[in-house]
């Protein structure tokens, strides 16, 4: 299951789950350095794990539907 990072406060780190949208908070010291907000994270045997592919593939999703929103 893949969890996005939506906002980071304070020493927390506000992550939501992409099958179930359920919210949850985690010490912002459990996420990887190179996370940040909007960052795809895999949890493995309880770990965070920084996706870059997943998250530059959202990324580019995202990019090319608010392109084309605004081509209309």
């Amino acid at each position: 299951m893949f969890y996005s990072i939506d906002r980071l406060e304070g020493e927390w780190a506000v992550l939501i789950a992409d099958e179930t949208g359920q919210q949850l908070q985690i010490p912002r010291a459990d996420l990887p350095p190179e996370a940040g907000e909007g960052s795809l994270l895999r949890c493995e045997n309880g770990s965070y794990i920084y996706d870059a592919e997943a998250t530059a593939r959202r990324r580019r999703e995202f990019f090319e539907r608010t392109r084309n929103l605004s081509k209309k």
